[in-house]
């Protein structure tokens, strides 16, 4: 995951270094709707195939999902200060490592919630498609803090599920 992050940043470094990219992403709308169209297809598909896939075809695909989410998020690099950025990114780091050691090392079976976490994030991504229609200031805070837990309950869930999966390929190949 680390490895993950640090390819997405710079791959979203090296579209706004560049005019020719910047250009190529933001002068027309379709480029960036089909990287980001892409990149969720991607999602949909890694989740639903993730354990049919050996490692180094799931590294690969995640290196390619990675890359598309460095030129999809590469816009806030145009839009807000290298400090904000940097403090989001810290942020945002700091909690991933803790709910991933936390879900390594509870006792609690965390694989089970996967089903609630799906419903709370279709939940949140409705409300905020409503919310581009009515544009209410309170509702974007409620979205937000909403969104923080989710995204930090999962989390924890897919580094469970992959300590599950990780778990599961060693007892096979001990079998064998």
């Amino acid at each position: 995951m680390t490895l993950g992050l640090v390819l997405t940043s710079i791959t979203a470094w090296i579209t706004v270094a560049s005019p020719a990219m910047i250009r190529f992403f933001y002068g027309s709308r379709a480029p960036l709707i089909i990287a980001a169209i892409a990149e969720l297809g991607l999602v949909f598909y890694l989740s639903a195939t993730i354990a049919k896939h050996d490692a180094s075809t799931s590294l690969l695909l995640f290196g390619l999902y990675s890359v598309l989410n460095g030129i999809t998020i590469s816009c806030v690099l145009l839009v807000y200060t290298q400090e904000s950025v940097y403090t989001a990114f810290l942020s945002t780091a700091g909690m991933f490592g803790a709910m991933s050691v936390y879900a390594m090392y509870t006792k609690r079976d965390i694989t089970t919630r996967g089903s609630f976490l799906l419903m709370g994030l279709c939940g949140l991504i409705i409300a905020m498609v409503i919310n581009m229609l009515v544009g209410s200031s309170a509702t974007v805070t409620v979205i937000s803090v909403i969104g923080i837990i989710i995204f930090t309950v999962l989390t924890a869930y897919d580094t469970a599920k992959i300590k599950s999966l990780a778990e599961d390929s060693d007892m096979n190949n001990s079998r064998t």
